[in-house]
């Protein structure tokens, strides 16, 4: 995992090499991080200690956006890449925002998860207020329905859907077949799922 660099106020960056270290795009089929391929190899953080993260070759870290700057910065230090989650709310978003872009490792911002037809226009807003914020970056979004609308709407954006298949009738492979359908209901490459790794309350 390469190692980002520091900000540009503690090194004496220049703001056009800031600029560049912090583009993330896509380019033909690939997401793209300061002009250089990434794979994303994401998890949530929750408390793991992120040396063992980094020991198994994750690469980004999906937090929550009232994590500690102490994790922020260790984070950074360690070179993972950040989606923060942030409430879809306008009320201190440039505040909320500037927790993360302080460190350089935000990739991208996570507009919520299991976005269905209901909450697109309220999705649609709040994704213009960050990019007014955040030109740089791309969207994350997990949807669970209204996928053209989703995709048509939300350009550079990755969005993904997910479903917890174990301990359920849903055998993996046709799991496979759900996802691949999903994908072909958008016109969008950078398709991302979950993967289940954990049971589910009703089953414990």
């Amino acid at each position: 995992v390469s190692r980002p660099s520091s900000p540009a106020s503690a090194t004496g960056t220049s703001p056009s090499l800031s600029a560049a270290l912090n583009d993330v795009r896509f380019s033909g089929k690939r997401l793209m991080v300061a002009d250089k391929p990434f794979f994303m190899r994401g998890i949530r953080h929750t408390g793991m200690p992120l040396h063992v993260l980094n020991d198994a070759m994750f690469n980004t870290l999906f937090v929550d956006e009232t994590v500690s700057e102490m994790v922020i910065k260790d984070a950074s230090q360690k070179g993972f890449k950040l989606v923060p989650s942030l409430e879809p709310r306008r009320e201190e978003l440039p505040t909320r925002m500037n927790r993360f872009l302080g460190s350089e490792s935000v990739l991208a911002w996570l507009i919520g998860g299991n976005l269905d037809a209901d909450r697109f226009d309220q999705a649609r807003l709040f994704a213009n207020e960050i990019r007014q914020g955040d030109p740089s970056r791309v969207l994350i979004a997990d949807v669970w329905d209204n996928f053209l609308a989703y995709d048509r709407s939300f350009d550079n954006t990755l969005i993904g859907t997910h479903r917890w298949p174990l301990s359920t009738s849903l055998e993996l492979d046709n799991y496979r077949k759900w996802l691949s359908h999903r994908r072909n209901l958008t016109r969008n490459s950078f398709a991302w799922t979950w993967i289940q790794t954990h049971s589910q309350e009703w089953f414990m």
